[in-house]
């Protein structure tokens, strides 16, 4: 991702993904339109490959809305300020048996389910 790749402005490499992308949802929904109505098997797969690109560039789309976002809310955010707060240390868990630790197993001589702890 650009993010890593030192020299890159991933504000700059946004916009021009996004570009490239708005092209291809509107090449995809050009094709989806010159397809028609399904009428065979064939065109029936031919369609669903169709909306699978197109739910996949939308899919992308938003994901680019939401790196924008991101980057947004960043650069307000004062150079060593804004470090996420620690988490809370947690309990240990329990040592007693409880239902959720036992573990089923199958009798195949009587076909039959028992429980064991």
């Amino acid at each position: 991702m650009a993010v890593t790749v030192p020299g890159v402005d991933v504000r700059h490499a946004v916009p021009s993904q996004r570009t490239a992308t708005m092209k291809q949802l509107r090449d995809l929904n050009r094709l989806k339109t010159q397809a028609g109505p399904v009428g065979s098997g064939c065109d029936m797969a031919r369609q669903l490959v169709l909306e699978h690109d197109l739910f996949a560039v939308e899919s992308e789309i938003r994901w680019l809305d939401h790196v924008e976002a991101t980057l947004a809310r960043h650069s307000r955010i004062p150079q060593g300020a804004g470090h996420p707060p620690r988490p809370r240390p947690r309990k240990p868990p329990s040592t007693k048996p409880t239902s959720s630790t036992r573990r089923e197993t199958c009798d195949d001589n009587a076909g039959t389910w028992e429980g064991r702890r």
